[in-house]
């Protein structure tokens, strides 16, 4: 649809409510009362909901599925396709040339001119509401406005401009409260029926595909349109033997082994990933993240997945597809996007599928087993600066106080120390211990806000912190084999500077920056991110800050398009080792869930 989806918020309407809207529709159209009862039958519900602002728009939907939309919210009536399929003759109609085109106005594209039968209907006129048909099939496939005449458009321009057609938000809408397609509708095409799966089809609209047929042909058209579905009346009956004569058989369709090879790609990374890594607890899951974090990761080993090379065109329609075979439930978002909301586990091609090596798998195993990148190491540690301190560690028998250590091993040192000189036992109670000179200089002297005057004992179980708290922190971290281990650095782990940011045109970003203590090429990053998350992903250079040496490397950013923040940390976590608590999230983003959209290698 051309408006924004509206949220679920209906409102019932009752029977009064009901016969001014069928007044409304029989003044706007002329729908006689049998196309009024089939459009909205007396017993069926009828409820109302209002598209999301600033649009005015209301949908009109009976038993759940939409039929009618208001788009001004002042009777301004648009009839979806459902109301089309049941009443055919509430708009007049227009012949596409060919069966082909359908496929161009399933994917949002307006009409030109060219791809219309010719003649055009001689009612026509500018912003005249009209129903669109394939050859061959009875069905309306899209609903439109004209834009303008033939006779001043010298053979060339846009005819219709598409409001609503098949596969958008609205079918979305209509198949989940479980409208069935009509037959010959497919996410990618629409194809002509059988002459005898024609026979209750309305005079006009059997008219107006055997003049589809007719402008479609080859010059002779009226004779190859007689051979291929005999009149009835005077023209059978002046062609002895018509019904003896055999139909033609279909032109062979154009090659489309690449098409068909990415579609059996698309199915085959869809049931692996609902196999191997969608969990039920994951839905609802959004078109976009199903694409960059479970297709994509799902696809065999070595392949490269477009959906643009498929029958398909779009990740909607795939989707689409596969909920009309029963596989996928689907829910349209807000902003037109589909979302999955069930997957039925049972279904035949998902357990028929057979488990394939997946591109995610196979990347991760030759990272490994190459060694490209050697492990990184983050040590977080403590440095004795106050001499108290010092002092304390050296008599309980530390080889070296100055050293960086970890905090397991300066409360160790505090352990060996009471037990050596058993103040913890000499204590008022059993779970206090009493403080010596030595003990209550290294956990008060120069510590700000210390006690006045100095304790004489304090609760045993608080005596680690004090100590902790005296000490400053530090930090080893290199990328290397473990005996490689370089100096104590003073300061806490660096972090990773990873934020959503608004970049030109207002285009959301992820920017992540600060790599380099890390040792994570910025290119390398984001060529991988690239390719992980199917979206543009650029390297550039900061300005060097004051202060920072000539020798050092200028420092980059990496700029990943869209809101990806969660999904690049879990990324580093797991691909490059990048501890959690060294990627640190802007602020209201959730971390992903482990095991589930989560897992990100």
């Amino acid at each position: 649809m051309r408006f924004s989806p509206f949220p679920p918020l209906h409102r019932s309407r009752g029977t009064g409510d009901r016969k001014k809207l069928r007044r409304a529709l029989q003044q706007a159209f002329g729908a006689s009362e049998e196309a009024l009862d089939a459009l909205l039958p007396p017993k069926g519900s009828l409820s109302v909901s209002k598209v999301s602002p600033p649009s005015r728009a209301s949908v009109y939907s009976s038993d759940g599925v939409p039929l009618l939309v208001d788009l001004s919210g002042k009777g301004d009536f648009l009839p979806s396709l459902f109301a089309l399929w049941r009443a055919p003759n509430l708009l007049p109609q227009l012949a596409l040339r060919h069966a082909d085109v359908a496929a161009f106005l399933m994917g949002g594209a307006d009409l030109m001119l060219p791809g219309a039968a010719q003649p055009l209907p001689p009612d026509l006129r500018v912003g005249q509401l009209r129903a669109v048909y394939a050859p061959g099939n009875p069905c309306a496939v899209a609903v439109g406005e004209v834009l303008l005449l033939a006779a001043a458009s010298d053979g060339r321009g846009r005819l219709f401009a598409t409001l609503h057609h098949y596969g958008d938000c609205l079918c979305l809408l209509g198949a989940a409260a479980g409208a069935a397609p009509p037959p010959g509708f497919s996410a990618s095409a629409v194809q002509p029926l059988a002459a005898e799966a024609e026979a209750g089809v309305a005079p006009e609209l059997a008219a107006l595909r055997l003049s589809a047929g007719e402008e479609a042909a080859e010059p002779g058209g009226a004779e190859a349109a007689l051979a291929q579905e005999p009149r009835s009346g005077s023209a059978a009956e002046g062609a002895p033997n018509a019904s003896a004569v055999p139909p033609p058989p279909p032109p062979p369709p154009p090659p489309q082994s690449a098409q068909a090879e990415m579609d059996a790609l698309l199915d085959a990374s869809l049931l692996q990933a609902l196999r191997k890594r969608i969990k039920d607890r994951d839905l609802p899951l959004a078109c976009g993240a199903l694409l960059s974090a479970h297709l994509l990761p799902s696809r065999p080993a070595g392949s490269h997945l477009d959906v643009r090379k498929s029958s398909h065109k779009q990740l909607s329609r795939f989707l689409a597809a596969w909920a009309e075979r029963g596989l996928l439930t689907l829910r349209c978002e807000r902003g037109g996007e589909p979302a999955v909301t069930g997957v039925r586990r049972d279904h035949p091609a998902l357990r028929a599928h057979a488990p394939h090596a997946a591109h995610e798998a196979a990347a991760a195993e030759a990272a490994e087993e190459a060694g490209v990148h050697p492990p990184l190491h983050a040590h977080e540690l403590l440095m004795a600066v106050a001499p108290p301190v010092r002092a304390l560690l050296a008599a309980a028998g530390c080889a070296d106080p100055q050293a960086a250590l970890a905090s397991t091993d300066v409360l160790s040192a505090l352990r060996s120390y009471l037990d050596a000189t058993e103040l913890d036992k000499r204590g008022s109670t059993q779970r206090r211990c009493l403080l010596d000179p030595l003990l209550c200089d290294a956990l008060f002297q120069g510590a700000p806000g210390a006690p006045q005057p100095l304790p004489i004992e304090l609760p045993t179980a608080e005596l680690g912190g004090l100590l902790l708290s005296r000490c400053a922190p530090a930090h080893r971290l290199w990328r290397g084999e473990a005996g490689e281990a370089p100096p104590a650095r003073r300061g806490p782990l660096p972090t990773v500077r990873l934020t959503h940011e608004s970049r030109a045109k207002g285009k959301a970003v992820t920017v992540i920056a600060r790599l380099e203590p890390f040792s994570v090429p910025p290119a390398e990053l984001a060529a991988q991110l690239r390719e992980r998350f199917a979206a543009s992903c650029t390297v550039a250079e900061l300005a060097r800050p004051a202060g920072l040496a000539q020798r050092a490397a200028t420092p980059v950013e990496v700029v990943l398009q869209g809101e990806r923040a969660a999904e690049v940390a879990a990324f580093l976590s797991a691909r490059w080792g990048v501890p959690a608590a060294c990627v640190p999230l802007p602020p209201g983003v959730k971390p992903l869930k482990q095991g589930g959209k989560g897992k990100a290698v």
